[in-house]
């Protein structure tokens, strides 16, 4: 049975010290899991990221920022069932600024996959839950080349045997910049390995789609229908921080879907 999550923000946690929120996990990152488990101590967890500013693509990056004891205090910490983060990046060195940039140069696609391959491998050799790869929203930047063409992420969940976690908007985002339908962007994933799903509404500026985290339109519900046809993830995550009524409503329409 599919599984409701909401994304961590004060949001959220006032809803849940007010014992108004009819889900089953909220989905936190490292850098809050300690005081989301003291403000909802009662809610159970789920851990998307350990670190920021980190690429999968530095030959070292499971050595960089003490991730790998990083991830597993936090793991304990949130108790959480699997853990996920970014298919990030194509550039080995990468700093956050309305969006991820790169700070080196964005490497060939075979030398990209294998510096992943190893540093997936080696990551789930070191945990003791499933790991969970997120598709990300493409931007013309070299951060992000490579990395969102479906192709690159099928070989990569194949080759380490790592499961999906798709993020449907950033998905429409990647299909448009792609000049691909959204249909035949998801047709061009592997179903069978999504395991989670992340929901939030995108927007369209000046002809392209854009990850805003706004509130679900339907189109966005369509999307979802339609994927929930396909596969049963273990957990739908609604990623929106913003307003009230909205986040509610927007959970028991999930809910209904479900």
């Amino acid at each position: 049975m599919t599984k409701l999550a909401l994304a961590d923000s004060p949001l959220a946690r006032r809803l849940c010290q007010e014992k108004r929120l009819n889900i089953d996990y909220i989905e936190t990152t490292a850098i809050f899991a300690d005081t989301i488990k003291s403000d909802c101590p009662n809610m159970p967890l789920l851990l998307h990221n350990s670190v920021w500013d980190w690429s999968l693509a530095h030959d070292d990056a499971l050595k960089q920022k003490e991730i790998l004891k990083h991830t597993k205090d936090r793991l304990k910490i949130s108790n959480a069932p699997f853990f996920s983060i970014h298919i990030g990046f194509s550039a080995a060195k990468v700093k956050f600024n309305n969006g991820m940039q790169a700070l080196s140069p964005s490497l060939k696609r075979a030398e990209l996959l294998e510096i992943m391959l190893k540093n997936v491998l080696k990551f789930k050799e070191y945990l003791d839950i499933p790991l969970l790869l997120e598709n990300l929203d493409y931007v013309p930047a070299a951060a992000y080349e490579h990395i969102c063409e479906p192709d690159f992420i099928s070989e990569l969940l194949a080759q380490t045997d790592s499961y999906l976690l798709l993020d449907l908007a950033h998905a429409q985002v990647s299909a448009s910049r792609f000049k691909m339908t959204i249909n035949d962007y998801l047709a061009a994933l592997p179903f069978e390995r999504v395991k989670q799903l992340h929901l939030s509404g995108p927007r369209e500026k000046d002809g392209i789609i854009f990850d805003a985290h706004e509130p679900l339109q339907k189109r966005d519900y369509k999307i979802l229908e339609s994927v929930l046809k396909k596969t049963s993830p273990w957990v739908i995550t609604l990623e929106y921080k913003k307003d009230e009524g909205e986040t509610l409503d927007m959970l028991e329409h999930i809910q209904n879907l479900l």
